[in-house]
């Protein structure tokens, strides 16, 4: 058998008005039980490469019944039994042809696939991440490829490609961890993926980018420690520059320590540094001043209160001293 003839048995049709002689029965016969040893299971190079050439023996035949057929229509025209004996084994032929060829372009398909998935799961990386980062680039190595064995090795030359720049992309990632910590790198496994020019620069990038905002940060803090040291000499020199505090009247002190003391004394504290930015004098006292007639209010609503004549004489004196007060430090 030729690479292109599958039936070994030849067409021969002769008639003259009738069939005189015709062995279509025979070569029917024939052409059903090669088309039952047609091999369908696809699994080698060699499958792929018989079932491609059946195809063709096929195609041959299709074209021998045919030229059968317009050989016996030249004999007579009324032979119809005869060609619908051959248009239905042409029929048979061409099926079987296209079913061969959609089952070799189907499990060409299938077996290029598994053949990206092996490759795939043999690279070190998450099978999620691998998939999106390596399938297209293992789909474009098998493209073309018409035999498993030029698949094979094209995906064993990518794979091995990448595993190298996986390899060089980790190395630059543990020198970086050990030279700066893992506070810029929480994405190692995504930058592992990447080519190991393209981590170099993320990571000089990131790198770059933390000393920027270091040098900012240290700016601010010397900034702010300056404005606070500004306010600290101001407060000082503010202090410094207070008036003596008003000598004690003797008979006052020893009547204060009888009675106790007043509702704007406090007893003595030691006095704190303050923090705040310092007012000027004037401002300081003028708070002070607000701060006492606004104390005042209550208690000259309450006067207009007291029922007891006693009462409303203590209240009185004390408006007084505190009246006098008022005038000589206010």
């Amino acid at each position: 058998m030729t690479e292109t003839q599958l039936i070994e048995v030849p067409l021969e049709i002769e008639v003259k008005g009738e069939v005189v002689a015709s062995n279509v029965k025979r070569f029917r016969e024939m052409v059903t039980a090669a088309l039952a040893g047609i091999n369908r299971d696809l699994k080698s190079d060699e499958d792929f490469g018989q079932a491609e050439i059946t195809v063709k023996g096929l195609c041959d035949a299709e074209k021998r019944v045919e030229a059968s057929k317009e050989k016996a229509l030249a004999d007579a025209e009324s032979l119809y039994a005869l060609f619908a004996d051959l248009d239905d084994t042409k029929e048979e032929i061409r099926k079987a042809r296209v079913d061969l060829e959609n089952q070799i372009k189907k499990r060409k398909e299938e077996v290029k696939s598994e053949l990206v998935k092996e490759a795939l799961a043999s690279l070190d990386v998450d099978p999620g991440l691998a998939r999106s980062t390596y399938l297209t680039g293992l789909e474009n190595a098998v493209k073309g490829k018409r035999n498993l064995e030029s698949m094979k090795k094209a995906l064993r030359i990518a794979t091995e490609t990448y595993r190298a720049n996986l390899t060089k992309s980790r190395e630059i990632l543990n020198r970086f961890e050990k030279a700066h910590g893992t506070d810029l790198i929480m994405d190692r496994r995504e930058l592992e993926v990447k080519a190991p020019g393209e981590v170099e620069a993320e990571l000089r990038r990131r790198w770059d980018l933390k000393k920027a905002e270091d040098e900012k940060r240290k700016a601010r803090e010397e900034a702010e420690a300056a404005k606070a040291e500004t306010a600290r000499l101001k407060l000082e020199a503010a202090e410094a520059n207070k008036p003596p505090a008003p000598p004690v009247n003797p008979a006052a002190k020893a009547y204060r320590d009888k009675i106790g003391a007043g509702p704007w004394e406090e007893p003595e504290k030691e006095q704190k540094t303050a923090t705040a930015v310092a007012l000027t004098e004037h401002e300081e006292w003028e708070q002070v001043r607000k701060a006492l007639l606004a104390s005042f209010a209550p208690i000259k609503a309450m006067k207009e209160k007291l029922q007891f004549s006693r009462n409303q004489a203590k209240l009185q004196g004390f408006a007084n001293a505190v009246n006098t007060a008022w005038r000589e430090w206010v």
